[in-house]
């Protein structure tokens, strides 16, 4: 094995890592959506969460296709 095939695995490792680390973070931040579409969570308890503002998260939560929060 050369070094440029050796530097192209990591590149690529290096990538799958990053997609795997959005993938959970887009996973993490849709529960904590559907936390507060449901009412479990409170709005600002889950923006703190995702170390967000409320209106970011507002926002954030609208752009996923969820709803407003359920009064409880």
């Amino acid at each position: 094995m050369c070094i440029t095939e050796y530097d192209e695995q990591a590149f690529v490792n290096g990538i799958r890592e990053e997609g795997r680390q959005e993938g959970r973070e887009e996973g993490r931040a849709l529960t904590l959506f559907s936390l507060v579409n449901s009412g479990n969570l409170k709005p600002d308890v889950a923006a703190k969460e995702l170390g967000i503002s409320i209106h970011e998260f507002e926002i954030a939560m609208k752009e996923a296709g969820m709803n407003q929060p359920v009064s409880k």
